[in-house]
């Protein structure tokens, strides 16, 4: 930093050294370091205007002396010799990525053998599946089955729709659902966070016991067809290493939710808001903040011209004045008095409220009315921006190196697209694009249980414990557990992705040693956060215990649906501290004769 400092004509060393290791910044005040910190803010302000000059200037002379380096002798040279991954954001930051217009500032002529493309191609998009090759082929006189054929072969599938299609379909279907769970919501139910998955991975790590949510509720709320239909859609993903391999996704749920995107995340959200701020135990938001809080979503959905009517949120505040408070239920744990006595009571939730059906019947009416105007639209612009934006980027690619990029290095670009609207295989996307997939696709032998869960469920109670320690906070113990647990969870669904890539167990080496050695660690807080290798300091001796319980985790039974519990406040205390009154003077004005006096008059009132 100093360096670069220096180079830019900025001199702030004296300004900086309190920042410095073994600078003294740990034994300055809060107000010392504003101090310093306000000093070489302004230091800097100062400097700006030179600095920025300066730092245009190196980074010219980085690209000039890229370009004479790989110049011939005629001074001409390759945009792809010359523009490294480097130098490239210096080419766009000051010449706009265009390279004939730097040639232009350094006097120079293209070489010839350059290659400069003006405008990419237009991107093409091609989801269409059986039903639409049909009425092509009518109308150019081709019989029905012949074009049922033509899109079978094209798409790989026996019935000729398109994966895209296929897919929509079952969003739909989705969503129809969706809303009908949210539209019966009531009072006394269960929440129904959970019921939108919100990790890429079925590990749950610190998750509410107390029913104020439940990890993959989805498996209990949906109806076992449409589950079935997920798994069948979205069960599979491009390997992360090598994506001309198609392997088990341990979350489907997820990639559903990826694939709806911001309307999903919009009002899922803005119902369990509704159902937290009336059940408890507390709000991330409040209604009145709900416009700012899900200000993303919404311009999102802007974007993709599909708006939420604002009136929704003026509509819910209007309703949550007409909530009726819900009686407090207290625990009384002082000890109790014949006269007059003092009651504390420690809240430590926030209040409750009567007519969470209301609001639930707002939103339903606002989701609804969105969906008949938006749904069918919003989808389409959700997978044809995807897929176009895939295309760009590989017509992108191949105008930067001026052949078509590997396998490898577009595929793992346009994973997301890939996984959430073809199931993992990146030959579809090509298919989709137009162009041609450069390898063979396969599909791995799948390892993963069909229900993944049971990989985490399984491993997570064959988890050596961790050392006892006497006099240690419990809870402390409890989280460590579970931290070291879940991150053990983690690496073994790594694990198994790897197998399924592979075709067999991996090694250490070709599973990760570092990922390995972090997922076997944990701090444990209870002794001054000392690493401990719960399964051995050798690195070869822990994996194979590892691999071990994992083996027998993807051997366990499946689990059974989640079971939803209802969330059930804890009482508040309330705490009743004795205090001996004396009898009070018929004139005293003292503290205790008004206390006296106004319990004994709030008594004749009540």
């Amino acid at each position: 930093m100093y360096d670069l400092f220096e180079q830019l004509g900025v001199d702030v060393r004296i300004l900086m050294d309190p920042m410095r290791y073994g600078g003294g910044w740990s034994r300055l005040t809060v107000d010392q370091r504003v101090a310093v910190v306000t000093r070489l803010t302004g230091a800097l302000s100062e400097w700006a205007p030179e600095a920025a000059r300066r730092w245009r200037a190196l980074v010219l002379r980085d690209l000039v002396r890229a370009y004479y380096a790989k110049a011939d002798a005629d001074g001409r040279a390759l945009r792809t010799r010359v523009v490294t991954a480097n130098l490239r954001l210096g080419l766009v930051a000051y010449f706009g990525g265009d390279w004939l217009a730097f040639l232009d500032y350094l006097g120079e002529a293209p070489h010839p053998d350059e290659q400069i493309a003006t405008a990419l191609p237009e991107p093409r998009v091609l989801v269409a599946g059986a039903s639409k090759a049909a009425a092509a082929a009518a109308a150019l006189g081709i019989p029905p089955e012949e074009a049922a054929k033509i899109a079978a072969s094209y798409w790989s599938a026996d019935s000729g729709v398109s994966p895209v299609e296929d897919r929509v379909v079952a969003l739909k279907r989705y969503w129809a659902t969706f809303d009908e769970v949210h539209a019966h919501h009531a009072k006394g139910m269960p929440s129904l966070w959970g019921l939108v998955a919100e990790q890429d991975l079925p590990v749950d790590h610190g998750g509410f016991d107390d029913g104020r949510s439940t990890p993959y509720a989805f498996a209990a709320l949906l109806p076992p067809d449409l589950l079935g239909e997920i798994n069948r859609l979205w069960g599979r993903q491009m390997s992360p290493t090598s994506p001309d391999v198609v392997i088990s996704n341990p979350s489907p749920h997820y990639t559903v939710a990826q694939a709806l995107g911001p309307a999903l995340n919009f009002w899922h959200g803005v119902a369990l808001t509704a159902w937290f701020i009336c059940e408890g135990p507390y709000s991330r938001t409040s209604l009145e903040d709900a416009t700012e809080y899900y200000a993303r979503n919404l311009a999102e959905l802007e974007a993709l011209g599909a708006p939420v009517d604002r009136a929704l949120f003026s509509d819910l505040v209007a309703g949550k004045r007409h909530l009726r408070p819900r009686a407090r239920r207290y625990k009384d744990e002082g000890p109790r008095t014949n006269g007059p006595a003092i009651v504390i009571t420690m809240s430590v939730d926030g209040d409750q409220y009567d007519g969470f059906e209301h609001l639930r019947d707002v939103i339903t009416r606002y989701r609804r009315a969105w969906a008949t105007t938006y749904l069918d639209v919003y989808l389409r612009r959700r997978w044809d921006a995807s897929i176009r934006d895939a295309s760009v980027l590989y017509h992108r690619l191949l105008n930067e190196k001026g052949r078509p990029p590997t396998l490898k290095v577009y595929g793992r670009k346009v994973a997301a697209t890939t996984n959430a609207w073809f199931g993992g295989d990146v030959s579809m996307l090509y298919a989709a694009i137009g162009e041609k997939c450069p390898g063979a696709v396969r599909a791995a032998v799948r390892i993963l249980p069909a229900d993944p869960r049971t990989l985490w469920l399984g491993i997570a109670p064959l988890v050596p414990a961790l050392p006892a320690a006497k006099g240690t906070d419990e809870e402390s113990k409890r989280w460590d557990q579970l931290t070291l647990a879940a991150s053990i969870g983690r690496f073994a669904y790594r694990w198994v992705a790897v197998w399924e890539t592979l075709g067999r167990e991996p090694t250490l080496k070709e599973a990760g040693s570092g990922p390995f050695m972090t997922a076997q660690t944990v701090q444990l807080r209870y002794e001054n956060y000392r690493e401990y290798r719960v399964f051995g300091l050798d690195p070869d001796q822990a994996y194979d215990r590892f691999a071990e319980i994992t083996r027998q985790a993807l051997a366990a039974p499946p689990p059974d649906p989640p079971t939803l519990r209802t969330y059930e406040r804890a009482p508040d205390t309330r705490m009743t501290i004795p205090i001996e009154l004396p009898s009070p003077q018929p004139q005293s004005t003292g503290l205790v004769g008004r206390l006296f006096r106004s319990l004994r008059g709030s008594r004749r009132q009540g």
